[in-house]
């Protein structure tokens, strides 16, 4: 099984008082720099794990959506959601954990540490590319 690197969310805690939908764009620049269409949605159709991604022109709209219900709805549904539409071309792991830690930030579930969080992610990851979760 494949490892997957695991991101210090700790140090992208200072771009969390800035997080809306058009933000998002501009952490994943901050992020993710040497990404093909670095701060913005994908341009082009993409496949993780031998599955097909969500048509990037409905990428825009799709997250839109996503943005509307991001206060209401749980952090287990925003992020598979996220990642069902895997709106930028790479570095969607590291947006998702991101957008995890704001999540927990404003629902005041924060712990002292954040390593369970990478934990988590990475452990997610592995169960995702070994065909669990597929829709």
């Amino acid at each position: 099984m494949m490892k997957y690197e695991k991101y210090d969310v700790k140090k992208y805690e200072h771009l969390l008082p800035i997080l809306s939908l058009e933000n998002l764009k501009d952490i994943h620049k901050i992020v993710a720099p040497d990404v093909k269409y670095s701060g913005e949605f994908r341009k082009e159709n993409i496949r993780v794990a031998r599955k097909w991604c969500v048509d990037y022109r409905e990428v825009e709209h799709m997250m839109e959506v996503w943005w509307k219900r991001y206060d209401k709805d749980h952090i287990f549904d925003l992020n598979q959601e996220f990642n069902y539409i895997h709106p930028f071309y790479d570095k969607n792991g590291l947006i998702s954990r991101i957008v995890w830690l704001d999540k927990i930030k404003k629902e005041r579930r924060i712990p002292e540490d954040y390593d369970w969080l990478s934990d988590f992610f990475s452990y997610t990851t592995e169960r995702w590319m070994s065909g669990h979760y597929l829709r």
